[in-house]
């Protein structure tokens, strides 16, 4: 069966999409990561999600308070997350809505951060839980 690859580079400026894990065929490609430009794909359909406020704070946290380099800097070495930092990512992912115009999501639901994917967090590239399953948030990488 043939794969399809699909390169967004980051959604359209102010906009936020999650791709959901599914057996698609379609690979989406996408830039993360800051100025360290790292490259990441996930398997799966693209669903556009509402949160201007929230793509504002993640910018601000990610571009401001961490730099331009993401979560890992060019020597390698992994950031180190404070408590205090993954409750503003949980308060800031909980405010984007999820809503699929069907019965079983009459009114939006938030997404949740997937703390069980830790390691990947980084600029432009956080892992979520979704009414529809796991998948990956993103928005136009800073570089």
């Amino acid at each position: 069966m043939r794969v399809r690859i699909v390169w967004v580079d980051g959604p359209a400026e102010g906009r936020l999409h999650v791709v959901v894990r599914a057996r698609t065929r379609i690979v989406y490609k996408h830039q993360y990561g800051g100025v360290m430009c790292r490259h990441g794909e996930v398997q799966g359909y693209l669903v556009p999600v509402f949160g201007a406020e929230a793509l504002a704070e993640l910018r601000d946290f990610f571009e401001g308070t961490l730099g331009t380099y993401g979560t890992t800097n060019h020597d390698g070495v992994r950031f180190e997350w404070r408590e205090d930092q993954l409750d503003l990512l949980r308060r800031v992912v909980s405010r984007i809505s999820w809503w699929a115009d069907d019965r079983l999501y009459p009114e939006p639901v938030p997404i949740v951060l997937d703390e069980s994917r830790i390691q990947e967090f980084d600029e432009a590239w956080l892992p979520v839980l979704t009414p529809d399953g796991p998948g990956v948030l993103w928005w136009q990488n800073s570089d």
